[in-house]
C-alpha cells in the first residue's frame, strides 16, 4: 500500500493550534508543540536520525519551563514566564527557558521554510 503523506500529522496539529478555546487568533499551547514534536520527526524521517534532534531539544526547553501550565494560548503561556527572566534584570534569556526555546524553535523553522 501507498506510505502516510509525512506531513499529515504535521498539518493536522498546526491547524488544531489555529483553534480551540483560546481567543481568536490565539495559536493552541498543547497542539502547536505537538506540531513541533511532528516536525522534529519529519525532519528524522527526511534527513536521517538525528536531523530533528535539536529542534527536539528546544521543545523540551518548553515542557520544562516554569510558564503557568494553566494558560491554553501560547502568547499568554510564554509571558507567564516573565518572572523567570525578571532575576536576571531581562537582560537576556536563561537557556532553560520556554523563551529560549521559542527563539530557537522560531528560527529553525525560518531556516527551514525558507
Amino acid at each position: 500500500g501507498a506510505k502516510p503523506c509525512l506531513l499529515t500529522p504535521v498539518v493536522r496539529q498546526f491547524q488544531a493550534a489555529r483553534g480551540g478555546d483560546g481567543e481568536a487568533g490565539e495559536v493552541q499551547r498543547d497542539a502547536f508543540i505537538a506540531g513541533l514534536d511532528e516536525t522534529a520527526k519529519l525532519l528524522d524521517a527526511v534527513g536521517g536520525a538525528g536531523t530533528g534532534d535539536y529542534l527536539a531539544a528546544n521543545i523540551k526547553k518548553l515542557r520544562a519551563s516554569k510558564a503557568d501550565k494553566s494558560k491554553l494560548a501560547y502568547r499568554a503561556w510564554l509571558m507567564s514566564e516573565l518572572p523567570v527572566h525578571g532575576a536576571n534584570g531581562y537582560s537576556g534569556y536563561p537557556d532553560d527557558s520556554a523563551a529560549m526555546g521559542n527563539l530557537w524553535i522560531g528560527w529553525t523553522l525560518e531556516f527551514f521554510v525558507e
